[in-house]
């Protein structure tokens, strides 16, 4: 069921459940990242998966864009949906808002999953490269910028077994309008560090890093939840940055093994 915020953010909403999962998809994504997620966990879970403001259906956006302006509209939809206690889970810039967002608020939630992400906030060498992306969007180059960042987000098995699925990406990335991507990237430059609490929180944490992932490597993932107090760390096989996507049945299984374990 298709729903939108007061505050202008379209979110599906799938399953039954009493216990949910809040899905937050990452950049230059939207929330059919998720898609592959849906069918195996609707039968125990209400799964909600929005659109980030700029993305997707989620057209109202100057590019004028915080990370804690997409932590505010995750909070306004468990707001206007009521849900209690939800685990949040997000992949790359997804899972920054993710971890901001249980940091401003831990107690309003049960557990956070990070898929190809990182806590740490960027280096002046990824602000640069962020800087040079929005100068390329400025200058009308998205198709060129969406074609060459899915190329480095999936693995070289995946675009090769599925190339119809890795030319949909490109095709959804190159459609969304300019502002989105732009506010996004100046989101991701602006956001805080946050290791510490990552490091600290009580929470049940999850981690999951595609084996091919260039952009966030397993090696700095495994680093990033060494002193997690109540994590796990998996690298699945098979998958680069879009690991959810590209090796969904281990995910999934993976996913449904620390579900069972949360108490909501």
């Amino acid at each position: 069921m298709k729903h939108t915020t007061s505050t202008g953010i379209t979110f599906h909403e799938y399953g039954q459940g009493d216990k949910t999962i809040l899905f937050i998809h990452g950049f230059i994504f939207d929330s059919s990242l998720w898609q592959r997620q849906i069918p195996a966990l609707t039968g125990d879970y209400k799964i909600i998966v929005p659109d980030l403001r700029g993305f997707g259906e989620s057209t109202d956006c100057d590019g004028m864009i915080t990370m804690e302006s997409y932590v505010d509209d995750l909070f306004e939809i468990l707001k206007e949906t009521g849900v209690k206690k939800p685990v949040l889970a997000g992949l790359s810039m997804g899972g920054y808002a993710a971890l901001r967002t249980a940091e401003r608020s831990p107690e309003k939630f049960s557990g956070l999953i990070l898929f190809d992400t990182r806590a740490a906030a960027d280096s002046d060498e990824a602000k640069l490269k962020r800087a040079t992306g929005v100068r390329i969007l400025k200058q009308g180059g998205l198709k060129t910028y969406a074609t060459a960042l899915m190329d480095s987000v999936f693995s070289q098995g995946f675009k090769e077994k599925e190339p119809d699925e890795f030319q949909g990406f490109i095709d959804r990335a190159s459609e969304i309008r300019p502002e989105g991507a732009i506010g996004a990237l100046l989101a991701m430059m602006g956001r805080t560090n946050t290791t510490s609490f990552l490091e600290s929180t009580t929470l049940p944490v999850l981690a999951i890093c595609g084996e091919f992932d260039t952009l966030t490597p397993p090696t700095e993932m495994l680093q990033m939840m060494s002193n997690v107090k109540n994590g796990e760390f998996h690298i699945v096989p098979d998958a680069g940055h879009a690991a959810p996507f590209e090796n969904f049945t281990e995910c999934n299984k993976l996913l449904t093994n620390f579900l069972r374990k949360i108490s909501f």
